[in-house]
């Protein structure tokens, strides 16, 4: 299991300990993952959740306001990456363990519109959906 930052934020610190209770399931499902906490220069904070699952690359940053950016590139490509997804949202109304088990989730499915339907409790606002080759 990876290590996990301490984090001021209660809802962030809440949300790393699910997390922490479903690392088996994110193990299972991935090469790597890890959860990393980021300040910005506003002192806002916010959780990283990084995974590899075979030529994916996944990344879940969830502000302590409950913002959520989720990313997903599959490569390798000739030139960079085959495919790439990202989107924002509020998961204000989504619990911690229904944001883990989402993240779970993608790590097994692969294609967008599949992707979006498991996030759409956090009303995604695609930013990018496309092959980038």
């Amino acid at each position: 299991m990876p290590t996990i930052s301490e984090f001021e934020s209660e809802s962030l610190s809440d949300l790393a300990a699910a997390f922490r209770a479903r690392s088996k399931a994110v193990s299972y499902l991935t090469s790597s993952w890890s959860i990393s906490r980021e300040q910005a220069d506003d002192e806002s904070e916010r959780m990283n959740v990084d995974a590899k699952h075979f030529h994916d690359d996944i990344r879940l940053s969830v502000w302590a306001d409950r913002v959520v950016w989720f990313r997903l590139c599959r490569g390798p490509a000739k030139n960079g990456w085959k495919f790439m997804l990202s989107f924002d949202g509020d998961a204000t109304s989504v619990t911690d363990a229904e944001i883990v088990e989402q993240f779970v989730a993608s790590c097994s499915r692969g294609a967008c519109n599949s992707l979006l339907a498991i996030w759409s409790n956090v009303s995604p606002n695609v930013e990018r959906s496309e092959p980038t080759t």
